[in-house]
């Protein structure tokens, strides 16, 4: 997983990029990372962390449309869903 670390979460000024996720993680652990719905979660969780640390993250969703992802999973649902196939059935 590749984060943009946000240096200073108290002097960041600015928005959550298009298409990225705002996170706090464990510094050196970007396996740790938790998505926050918001600035408004800053410190919320900091005290799961022993360094808690800021940035952005684009890497939660498929890379490409072949490959099997959460994304892929969803679209096929919907397509079958669409051909008379129960929810229950296909979750």
């Amino acid at each position: 997983m590749n984060i943009e670390v946000i240096e200073n979460i108290n002097t960041f000024t600015g928005t959550i990029p298009m298409g990225e996720d705002l996170v706090v993680f464990e510094k050196g652990d970007p396996e740790s990372a938790l998505v926050l719905y918001g600035f408004d979660e800053i410190g919320m969780f900091d005290s799961d962390f022993k360094n808690p640390t800021y940035g952005f993250t684009t890497n939660n969703a498929p890379t490409t449309l072949g490959e099997k992802g959460s994304v892929a999973f969803a679209m096929e649902t919907f397509a079958e869903l669409g051909n008379g196939v129960n929810l229950g059935d296909v979750l």
